[in-house]
């Protein structure tokens, strides 16, 4: 009896590899899920060495110099005390912030004007030190004052891509602020490209100036991811269970005293990034994973707890 001669298989069912390809794809979103937690972990622990960092700067300066704290201008009164000034201020989850002289402010410039251009539209606004396709790092202009750069911006898609359509200078100042110079027009001259109107506003959208022309200069407030209690001048000893600082949209915290304006708004100023949950930085130096609701100045109990200083607002 002759036997039969066995089939070799050459390769893989459909079903095979679709089961392959389904349990690679289960891999891949186990992995990106873990990437993804991992990140926010370590984003999570740099935004709470910098708190602490910063509470170290703060109590530095406060022991060196012995003067009036002017917590309005509280970066340019840490700067000296504080290494790594373009990070050390932004927490990695803040995706508020663009980078305005190595990150140290916030800005945009809104142009105004007829759209020769189909995707340009009346109003566009463009943020100021963004690495995009219509801007980046400029040569085209001097830089005297140490810390400062330089954005050139093409604004308009076009064939050559020059970036000469508008150039800004960025001067960081002792106060902590940005001095933002519109330095030269369009082609290197002085006039707008196209004969737009720019603005100038800062990282809240608010004008600063509404006619942005060539020469100008405007100072900006440098932003950050925290705000310090605006009260932070009159802390003492005794108030080391006090706010000093707080993951914020604005730099200062008004939440203490009849003049108070924050109240009424800190479910929106206050930014709890790392899993609905904020740090926060008290005044004696230690740093806590805390609700927005665990210090809600609107409680009068937890204001005059963690932020009213002991010798009153």
């Amino acid at each position: 009896m002759r036997s039969r001669p066995q089939r070799t298989r050459c390769g893989f069912t459909l079903i095979e590899l679709l089961v392959v390809v389904a349990i690679i794809a289960v891999l891949i979103g186990l992995l990106l899920s873990a990437v993804q937690a991992a990140r926010k972990s370590a984003n999570k622990a740099k935004c709470q060495n910098n708190l602490h960092n910063l509470g170290i700067a703060f109590h530095n300066e406060r022991s060196t110099t012995g003067a009036h704290f002017a917590t309005s201008s509280w970066k340019g009164a840490l700067n000296p005390y504080v290494e790594n000034v373009s990070k050390i201020y932004n927490c990695p989850e803040d995706l508020r912030l663009i980078a305005v002289s190595g990150g140290d402010a916030a800005a945009y410039i809104r142009v105004i004007g007829p759209p020769p251009y189909a995707n340009m539209g009346n109003s566009t606004v463009f943020p100021i030190g963004s690495t995009s396709p219509r801007s980046r790092p400029s040569t085209r202009v001097p830089l005297t004052v140490p810390g400062s750069s330089a954005i050139e911006f093409e604004l308009t898609p076009s064939n050559n891509n020059d970036f000469d359509d508008l150039v800004l200078l960025l001067e960081p100042q002792p106060n902590g602020t940005t001095r933002v110079t519109y330095a030269k027009g369009d082609g290197g001259g002085t006039g707008n490209f196209g004969g737009y109107k720019y603005e100038l506003l800062d990282s809240d959208m608010n004008v600063i100036s509404s006619n942005f022309t060539h020469g100008q200069s405007s100072d900006v407030l440098a932003t950050s991811s925290y705000g310090m209690n605006a009260s932070a001048h009159k802390l003492s000893f005794d108030d080391g269970g006090k706010v000093l600082l707080v993951e914020y949209t604005k730099s200062l915290a008004s939440v203490v005293g009849s003049g108070a304006a924050d109240i009424p708004n800190w479910s929106t100023l206050c930014q709890p990034r790392h899993t609905q949950r904020l740090n926060v930085l008290y005044y004696d130096g230690h740093v806590e994973m805390n609700s927005a609701k665990d210090i809600d100045p609107a409680d009068t109990t937890i204001n005059f707890e963690k932020w009213v200083p002991t010798n009153g607002p």
